[in-house]
């Protein structure tokens, strides 16, 4: 056993999911258990990262066209973790309550495109960072404006409802030219 987890000795159990073959066999809860892998906290200072972003060279880069892309997944966490009436549950995260929202992405290609695993990846790179909802989305807009350098770009963070009030945040970089 290491750190309250067993590992199956079974050697027919290397196909089966990580979650399925290393399963807490400690009665402590889990977040008092050690895990097998925890970020340093230098790690966490480091998020969100750009340098995950990836390009490809434009397929057709003399005409003008949209690539719009809806990521409904996007996480980051309230800046002011502590003003919540469960602060005592939130002292475990580095920043505060989770925030959800779905990012809108929409641009005009230069003479890249972004790949998605990459924009996956780097998305996902917010989800231990104590963020803004209007910062979030003009650090998206400007990392991924540095890497593609678009003729156009559009980033909508349609962040759901918190405190009972619904925020929807937009940032532009470029002049929209019509799309023929």
């Amino acid at each position: 056993m290491l750190g309250g987890w067993g590992v199956t000795a079974r050697p027919w159990a290397a196909w089966l999911p990580w979650a399925v073959r290393f399963r807490p066999t400690s009665t402590q809860p889990l977040s008092t258990r050690a895990l097998p892998y925890r970020p340093a906290p230098g790690d966490l200072a480091s998020m969100p990262r750009p340098d995950l972003l990836e390009t490809f060279q434009n397929p057709y880069p003399g005409r003008g066209y949209e690539i719009a892309m809806e990521c409904p997944e996007f996480t980051s966490l309230c800046p002011m973790g502590g003003i919540e009436s469960d602060a005592a549950e939130l002292k475990q995260l580095e920043g505060g309550a989770p925030d959800f929202a779905t990012m809108h992405i929409t641009y005009v290609p230069g003479e890249v495109c972004v790949e998605l695993k990459s924009l996956k990846l780097y998305l996902w790179s917010f989800r231990n960072d104590g963020i803004f909802y209007e910062r979030a989305v003009n650090r998206i807009l400007d990392d991924l404006s540095a890497a593609v350098k678009p003729v156009w770009m559009e980033v909508v963070g349609d962040f759901n409802i918190r405190g009972g009030i619904k925020s929807v945040i937009t940032a532009t970089v470029g002049a929209r030219a019509p799309v023929h």
